[in-house]
């Protein structure tokens, strides 16, 4: 049985696990989404607007931000070519309550 047969199986997006670091180069434009992991996000060049739960925040290089699991953000490239580094947090499970609570706290 394949995961497409299999109601149990959850959205092939959400199985899929970040990677725990990314380096990326933010649109020109403003995009959004959210996910169900927490993610750090570092300013390496240019300048990125980030807009987390209504909050927004520029973020140069060397500054970043925190975008908490399953809240909605947007973000994009303000200034030439904005690279950020990602740092994809664990996907904290329930039977992990201390490190849901460390992660709830960044």
């Amino acid at each position: 049985m394949s995961d497409s047969d299999n109601p149990k199986a959850p959205p092939y997006k959400e199985s899929m696990l970040p990677k725990p670091a990314e380096l990326i180069t933010l649109p020109s434009y403003m995009d959004c989404h959210d996910h169900a992991y927490t993610q750090i996000v570092i300013g390496l060049k240019g300048q990125a607007e980030f807009e987390v739960r209504g909050q927004g925040n520029l973020v140069g290089p060397g500054q970043g931000c925190v975008v908490t699991a399953c809240s909605d953000h947007a973000f994009g490239g303000v200034i030439h070519q904005s690279d950020i580094l990602v740092l994809n947090m664990p996907k904290p499970t329930n039977d992990d309550p201390e490190m849901l609570q460390k992660i709830n706290n960044l």
